[in-house]
C-alpha cells in the first residue's frame, strides 16, 4: 500500500555540504583521495588539496540567476483559471525537481523561493525585463523568518522502510513520486479573484530579478522583504490567477444534504395525461367523465410502484373504445398490401405512426408481443414520439454526423455496385455467347484458364478445387492439346484449316482430340475428316510440295506426338481400375503400326522412334493422306466426358460468384462477408446505420427533464433520493428515436434498410474515447423477440437499477463528486480505504449543473432493503491539499484529531496569515496526540501533515432510503 510522506527539506549534491562564506554566498570545500601504488612501498592514500591548504569553491546563489525553467511546474493548487476555489484552502504550487527550493541555499538558510498570493486589486504581474515585476503591499507580505515552515518536500512510497533513504534517491533520480511544494500561508476569502506569484525569497534574487544582473552575493542573507513595513517590487518567476468560489468547503456543502422518501411528495415520479378526447374531431364514448387521465412514468421511478398494465383514471368506457380505433387506424395502411383487397377508389388519411414496424417487419399493431403494448398503451405511444421529436429538432445536426461515418461505406458501396453492375453484364454475355455453344468448343475455349480456373474433378476424389489445366492433364487428351497454342493453330479460318480442306471434303476441326480424349478415347486424326496413311513408302518422296498433305500431316503429327507422351501417362496408372486390361507401348491401330515399321525399316531406326516429334515433321512433308469416315481408335485412357467438363467450367466461370469473392476479398462492410452466391441478391446494396454513442438520457433529461423524472423541479435543493430505473420507458423511447431516424435516413438518401439501431444507449456512455469496450444498453432493435415484453430486451434482463440522485451546491461546486456502494462494516460505519468491497455507479447521468444521477447494479432493490448497505457521497481528490475546515456552528466536541481542524482553532495573525507557532493555546492538542504525532510548529514536515486536507465522505443507509423506510 503506498503511503504519504513528508520532509521539511532536502538537498543533494555539493550544496548539501556548502556552508555560507564571509560575503554571504555558499561556499564548498573540495576535497579528493586518490589512492598510489608502488611496487617498493606498497599502497598508501593522498589527500588533496593538501592539509592546512584553505580552498574554497564559491557556489552559484540567488544573486546570480534571473530564475528556473518554468517547465518544472508540476501542479498548482487552485488551478490556473479554477473560478470555484474552496476559501478554506491554502495555495500551493509544486516541482518536479523535489530539491529545487533549496538548490540555491545552503542548509542553514530558508528557501531561496517563496508563493505569494495578491487579489487582484491588490497588484498583478507586470511586463519588464528581463523578469515580470509586482509590488507586494505590505497586507499581502508573510513573514519570510518563517519562510521554512512553508516548503516542504512529498514522496509517494510503497514500503516503509527508510524513507528518509528513499526520498533521497527518489530525488536523486527525478522521481515522479517525489515533489517539493511552495505553500502560501495566506488565508483565501469567497468570492474573491487572486494572483499566486513564486517570487525570490532573499535580496539577493530580487535584486538580480529586477536589474537584470547579479546581485552582491551578501545580500543572499537577508529576505527580500520586511513584513508588513513597506510595499516591495519583486520578480516574478511564474504566476497563475484563480478565484474563490462562495463560502463553503465540500464538507460543509455536503452536510448540508438531506435524506428525502419520495413516496411522500405528492405527485413524485408520475405524470397525468388528459385522455378524455384524444381524437378532437371525434366525441367521447357515451358515459366518459368530464376528466379521464393516464399516469405516466418518467425514465426513473420511485422503487417498487412499476404498473403491468395501463389504466385510466377513473376508469371509462373511453380506453376501451380509444384502442379499438387507435388498432384500425395503425392497421390501416397495412391492408393496402393485403393481394385479396381491392385498391382504394380514393387517398387515405395520413394515420398515426406505428412503432416498431420497421424493426419486425409488421403492419399491424395486434400483431404479437412488445410492438403491441408499445403501440396500444398510452404512457408508451407518447414516450415513443419523444424520441421520434428529438429527431425532428436535431435533424440537421445528426444527418451531419451520420455523413462524416457513411464516407468509407459510400466508397465501399460504389465498388459493390460496380461488381454487381459487371456480374450482370458477364453473365448476359455468357448467356449471349456461352450458352448455346458446343460443349467441345467450350472446352477448347477456355484453354487460356487452365492455370486460373479451378475446378472440383479429376482422377483423386479430393473435393477440392484444382487448376483446369491439371484436371484436363488426367483425361486421354493428347498432351499439349489443351492449350492456347494448339487452339490457334487447329482455330476455323485458321492456316491449317484452309490448307487441310483443299485435300479433304471437310475441314479438319481441332475439337476432336478434346472430345475423344475427354472420353477416354485416342483418335488417329480428326472425326469429321479422319485419314489414314496408305503405307505407299514409294511416294514417300514425291508430295514434299502438297500444301493439303502437309497440313493434314501435321494434325497426325501433334496427335501422334500426344499419343506417345499418353503412354508414360497410362504406365503410371497401369494400376487403377479404370486402366486395367490396357497394354502400355505404341498405338495398336494397324494401319498405323505398319506405316511405323515400314518406316523404321527405309530408316534404320526403331519403330518407337519413328512416332517422336522430329519425324512426325518429316512426315508431314511426305506422307500421303486420304478420307476415311471412320476415326481411327489409338488405345484407352481415363474419361470424364465433355459435358462433365463443360458443366464445372461453366460453374467456375459464373460472373456472381466470381465477383463477390473479389469485393469480399477486398471490402469490408457490413453484412458483405456474409453474403454467399446462392443467395437471391448477394451483392445487394450495402445497407448501413450510423453508431450514435451519446447516452440519450443525458438529452432527455437537457431537453424534457419533466418527462425524465416527473416532479424535478419541484425537488428541494441539497436532497438525496433514492430512486430506480424503468427500462420500459428506456425502450420505448430509443424504438420511437431509432424509428424516427431511419426514416430521415431513407428521405435523406442514406445507404440503409431503416432497420439499424443507431442509438443503442439510453443510460451508459461508451466510455472514454479509446476504449469503447462498455457495452450498449440494448441489441439492435431487429433482433428483439416478439414474445419479451417491452422492458426486458436491455442487457440488465429488464431489472430495474437502484439509482441516486443527488441535488444540491456541492455537485455545482465539487462535479467531481464520487458516489460509491458499499457493505459497511460490522458496526454499521463505512469501511476504512482499502477494506470492503467497493462498487462505482454502472453509470452517471447529469441532470443539470447542480443535480446528478448514480445507478448501481449492486445492491438490488432486495439487498437494500435486507439492509447493510451503504451509499458513500466522497469529495473528488485531484491532488495534495491544505486547508482547514470551515467554522462550525453551535457547541464543538473536544478536538479529537489534527483532521478536525478549523479556521476558529488555528493561530491567524492581523493580515490574514498562519502563524506556525502556538499563540494564545491555539491549535488546541487533540485528545488522541500521543508524542509521536505532528506537532504545530515542530518543523514544516509536521505543518504539512496537520494542515493535510483528507478527502470528505457522507454515507446513507440504503434501506432508510426506500420508501417508507
Amino acid at each position: 500500500m503506498t503511503g504519504r510522506w513528508f520532509a521539511s527539506s532536502v538537498r543533494v549534491g555539493a550544496i548539501a555540504s556548502a556552508a555560507r562564506g564571509q560575503d554571504g554566498r555558499a561556499e564548498v570545500r573540495p576535497s579528493i583521495t586518490l589512492t598510489r601504488t608502488r611496487e617498493e612501498a606498497g599502497d598508501d592514500d593522498v589527500v588533496l588539496p593538501p592539509a592546512g591548504t584553505d580552498l574554497r569553491l564559491p557556489m552559484v546563489g540567488p544573486g546570480d540567476v534571473v530564475g528556473f525553467d518554468r517547465n518544472l511546474v508540476a501542479r498548482r493548487e487552485p488551478p490556473d483559471g479554477c473560478l470555484n476555489a474552496d476559501p478554506g484552502e491554502l495555495a500551493c504550487v509544486e516541482f518536479a525537481h523535489a530539491d529545487l527550493p533549496w538548490q540555491l541555499s545552503p542548509p542553514d538558510a530558508p528557501p531561496w523561493l517563496a508563493l505569494v498570493v495578491l487579489r487582484e486589486d491588490e497588484g498583478v504581474p507586470a511586463e519588464r525585463r528581463p523578469l515580470p515585476v509586482v509590488t507586494i503591499p505590505p497586507q499581502a507580505q508573510f513573514d519570510l523568518v518563517d519562510a521554512a515552515m512553508w516548503a516542504h518536500v512529498e514522496a509517494r512510497l510503497t514500503d516503509e522502510d527508510d524513507p528518509r533513504g528513499q526520498i533521497m534517491s527518489g530525488v536523486r533520480r527525478r522521481s515522479g513520486a517525489v515533489v517539493a511544494r511552495l505553500v502560501c500561508p495566506r488565508r483565501l476569502h469567497g468570492g474573491t479573484a487572486y494572483v499566486a506569484c513564486v517570487v525570490p525569497a532573499t535580496a539577493a534574487g530580487r535584486e538580480a530579478g529586477v536589474r537584470g544582473r547579479p546581485a552582491d552575493p551578501r545580500l543572499a542573507a537577508q529576505p527580500a522583504w520586511t513584513a508588513g513595513a513597506v510595499p516591495v517590487e519583486v520578480p516574478v518567476y511564474h504566476w497563475w490567477r484563480f478565484r474563490t468560489g462562495p463560502d463553503g468547503s465540500f464538507e460543509a456543502l455536503a452536510r448540508r444534504l438531506n435524506g428525502v422518501d419520495p413516496s411522500m411528495i405528492a405527485g413524485f415520479g408520475v405524470r397525468s395525461v388528459g385522455v378524455r378526447n384524444p381524437w378532437p374531431q371525434r366525441e367521447p364514448p357515451e358515459g366518459t367523465p368530464a376528466t379521464v387521465t393516464a399516469q405516466i412514468q418518467g425514465a426513473l421511478r420511485i422503487p417498487g410502484s412499476e404498473v403491468p398494465d395501463e389504466v385510466w383514471t377513473p376508469a371509462s368506457p373511453a380506453q376501451e373504445a380509444f384502442v379499438d380505433e387507435l388498432l384500425g387506424e395503425l392497421n390501416a395502411p397495412g391492408r393496402r398490401f393485403d393481394p385479396t383487397r381491392p385498391p382504394p377508389e380514393e387517398a387515405g388519411a395520413v394515420t398515426p405512426p406505428l412503432y416498431g414496424g420497421q424493426f419486425t417487419g409488421l403492419r399491424r399493431a395486434d400483431a404479437a408481443g412488445w410492438q403491441t403494448t408499445l403501440n396500444l398503451q398510452v404512457r408508451h405511444r407518447v414516450v415513443a414520439s419523444l424520441g421520434a421529436r428529438y429527431v425532428q429538432l436535431e435533424q440537421e445536426f445528426l444527418m451531419a454526423r451520420a455523413w462524416e461515418q457513411a464516407g468509407p461505406i459510400r466508397e465501399a458501396a460504389r465498388l459493390v455496385a460496380a461488381a454487381e453492375l459487371a456480374a450482370e453484364c458477364g453473365r448476359r454475355a455468357q448467356d449471349k455467347h456461352l450458352a448455346t455453344m458446343d460443349q467441345v468448343a467450350l472446352a477448347a475455349l477456355s484453354a487460356p484458364l487452365g492455370s486460373t480456373l479451378s475446378i472440383a474433378l479429376g482422377l483423386e476424389d479430393t473435393r477440392e478445387p484444382r487448376p483446369l489445366g491439371d484436371v484436363v492433364g488426367e483425361t486421354a487428351v493428347p498432351g499439349g492439346a489443351f492449350t492456347t497454342a494448339f487452339a490457334r493453330l487447329t482455330r476455323p479460318g485458321g492456316g491449317l484449316a484452309r490448307r487441310g480442306v483443299r485435300a479433304a471434303e471437310r475441314p479438319p476441326r481441332e475439337d476432336a482430340a478434346l472430345a475423344a480424349g475427354l472420353n477416354g478415347d485416342r483418335l488417329l486424326g480428326p472425326p469429321a475428316s479422319s485419314t489414314e496413311a496408305t503405307g505407299d513408302t514409294s511416294t514417300l518422296g514425291t508430295r514434299q510440295t502438297d500444301p493439303a498433305g502437309a497440313a493434314a500431316a501435321g494434325t497426325l503429327a501433334v496427335l501422334m506426338d500426344g499419343e506417345l507422351s499418353q503412354c508414360d501417362v497410362r504406365g503410371d496408372y497401369a494400376a487403377h481400375a479404370q486402366f486395367a486390361g490396357f497394354a502400355v507401348g505404341a498405338p495398336d491401330t494397324s494401319a498405323l503400326g505398319d506405316l511405323t515399321r515400314t518406316l523404321a525399316a527405309e530408316t534404320g531406326t526403331s519403330e518407337r522412334t519413328v512416332v517422336s516429334g522430329g519425324w512426325l515433321r518429316g512426315l508431314r512433308r511426305t506422307a500421303d493422306f486420304v478420307p476415311t469416315d471412320t476415326p481411327q481408335d489409338m488405345g484407352g485412357a481415363l474419361g470424364m466426358g465433355a459435358a462433365t467438363l463443360t458443366a464445372a467450367i461453366r460453374v467456375g466461370i459464373e460472373p456472381v460468384p466470381l465477383q463477390l469473392a473479389r469485393v469480399q476479398d477486398t471490402l469490408s462492410a457490413p453484412g458483405l462477408q456474409d453474403a454467399a452466391a446462392p443467395d437471391p441478391r448477394p451483392l445487394r446494396p450495402i445497407m448501413t446505420h450510423p453508431s450514435f454513442d451519446v447516452p440519450m438520457a443525458a438529452e432527455l433529461f437537457h431537453r424534457w427533464p419533466e418527462w425524465g423524472l416527473p416532479g424535478l423541479g419541484g425537488l428541494p435543493e441539497d436532497s438525496v433520493v433514492l430512486l430506480e430505473t424503468n427500462p420500459a420507458f428506456a425502450e420505448a423511447f430509443l424504438v420511437g428515436l431509432n424509428g424516427e431516424f431511419n426514416r430521415e435516413l431513407r428521405w435523406r438518401e442514406f445507404p440503409t434498410d431503416e432497420r439499424g439501431t443507431a442509438f443503442a444507449r439510453f443510460w451508459s456512455s461508451a466510455g472514454p474515447s479509446r476504449d469503447r469496450s462498455a457495452p450498449p444498453d440494448i441489441d439492435e432493435i431487429a433482433r428483439w423477440p416478439l414474445g419479451t415484453a417491452l422492458g426486458g430486451h436491455d442487457r440488465m434482463g429488464g431489472r430495474s437499477l437502484l439509482t441516486l440522485l443527488v441535488r444540491g451546491e456541492v455537485l455545482r461546486r465539487f462535479p467531481g463528486t464520487v458516489v460509491h456502494a458499499v457493505q459497511a462494516a460490522e458496526d454499521g460505519s463505512v469501511p476504512p480505504d482499502g477494506a470492503g468491497t467497493w462498487f462505482p455507479p454502472t453509470f452517471t447521468v447529469p441532470a443539470d449543473e447542480s443535480t446528478s444521477l448514480y445507478a448501481f447494479e449492486t445492491p438490488t432493490r432486495e439487498q437494500a432493503a435486507a439492509g447493510g448497505w451503504l451509499f458513500v457521497i466522497r469529495e473528488p481528490m485531484h491532488g495534495t491539499r491544505f486547508g482547514f475546515d470551515d467554522e462550525a456552528s453551535g457547541p464543538r466536541p473536544p478536538l479529537a484529531l489534527w483532521s478536525d481542524l478549523t479556521w476558529a482553532d488555528v493561530p491567524v495573525d492581523g493580515r490574514g496569515f498562519l502563524v506556525p507557532r502556538s499563540v494564545g493555546g491555539r491549535p488546541p492538542t487533540p485528545e488522541r496526540e500521543n508524542g509521536t504525532d505532528p506537532a504545530w510548529g515542530r518543523d514544516a514536515a509536521d505543518i504539512a501533515r496537520i494542515a493535510f486536507q483528507r478527502p470528505f465522505q457522507l454515507a446513507y443507509r440504503a434501506e432508510e432510503m426506500l420508501p417508507g423506510g
